[in-house]
């Protein structure tokens, strides 16, 4: 008795060899009927296609738009923040006494002499 090894890809490939070859007279109908079509619809795939690259570069900018909003968002709320710190420095120093003048508060500045 003889066994033959024959891995199960190789019969499946044999046997959609056979049926391509039975079967291709019934569906080249089709396949041409589809073709056609195909060649019909060239122009509005193309059109398609350059629509979708609009809409992606679109996107892209919008998003990039929207990343550079939120780092502006974020600077506002920090700029507000050391606006309040910076007033709140300010009242503190009213209450204590001192000059809210930032430049009265320096010491005078030293004459130098070029040698």
């Amino acid at each position: 008795m003889i066994v033959l090894r024959v891995r199960p890809t190789f019969i499946y490939s044999l046997y959609m060899c056979f049926i391509s070859n039975v079967c291709a007279d019934k569906t080249q109908g089709f396949h041409d009927q589809i073709e056609v079509k195909q060649k019909e619809l060239q122009p509005w795939t193309a059109k398609i296609n350059t629509k979708q690259a609009e809409i992606d570069v679109a996107s892209s900018e919008r998003d990039a738009l929207a990343k550079k909003a939120e780092g502006l968002k974020q600077a506002l709320r920090e700029a507000q923040e050391n606006l309040e710190n910076l007033q709140g420095d300010q009242e503190i120093k009213v209450r204590n006494g001192l000059s809210p003048d930032l430049n009265a508060a320096r010491p005078p500045l030293l004459a130098c002499r070029a040698h």
